[in-house]
């Protein structure tokens, strides 16, 4: 693991502009921590790091396996979703689950996942800018002020509890509109 003498952003999605270098023209003291791509991936990250002067701010680091991702993202002071779209954001309720704050572009389904700003920040999909300032922002109030909020939310909407419950209320509900209708249909042997 790394040393904890940095603040550590922990970034997934688009990774293409200069964000990291505006970060820490700010908060010379933040890491942006990478993981996941391949050495192809990689090397344009990394050409960019160095033509922007913050490679020793930046750490990449292969995938992580499953087992181990709550590691990083426990050690992380904030997590940067930065897609341009996400169906759902499990990594954001992942973040949460380990009571990092989670600031993301408002896109897909991260603007419901993250839509309380107890939770981070949502900021525009392709403004590099709005970005910075809210992971600025995040960092100033420290992942204590967010932890709390994090694992409520986690613990309210996204346990597997509570998914199981919604789907099975939801086929009932079919089932019943079907026999109500007469359309109930049960499938052959």
């Amino acid at each position: 693991m790394l040393p904890r003498d940095r603040r550590d952003v922990r970034l997934h999605g688009a990774v293409g502009d200069r964000r990291g270098a505006r970060l820490h023209r700010h908060r010379p003291d933040a890491r942006l921590l990478v993981g996941g791509g391949s050495a192809a991936e990689s090397a344009p990250l990394l050409a960019l790091a160095e033509r922007c002067g913050i490679t020793d701010h930046v750490h990449l680091h292969d995938s992580v396996p499953h087992d181990e991702t709550a590691l990083y993202y426990s050690a992380a002071d904030v997590t940067a979703v930065p897609s341009h779209y996400v169906p759902f954001g499990l990594v954001a309720v992942e973040s949460m689950a380990c009571g990092t704050p989670v600031v993301a572009t408002r896109v897909g389904g991260l603007a419901w996942t993250v839509g309380d700003e107890r939770l981070g920040s949502l900021v525009p999909p392709h403004d590099p800018d709005a970005l910075a300032h809210a992971l600025l922002t995040v960092l100033d109030r420290g992942r204590e002020h967010y932890r709390a909020a994090c694992l409520e939310q986690v613990a309210a909407r996204f346990t597997a509890g509570l998914w199981t419950s919604g789907i099975l209320t939801t086929y009932r509900s079919a089932v019943d509109e079907g026999s109500r209708a007469g359309t109930a249909h049960t499938p052959a042997p």
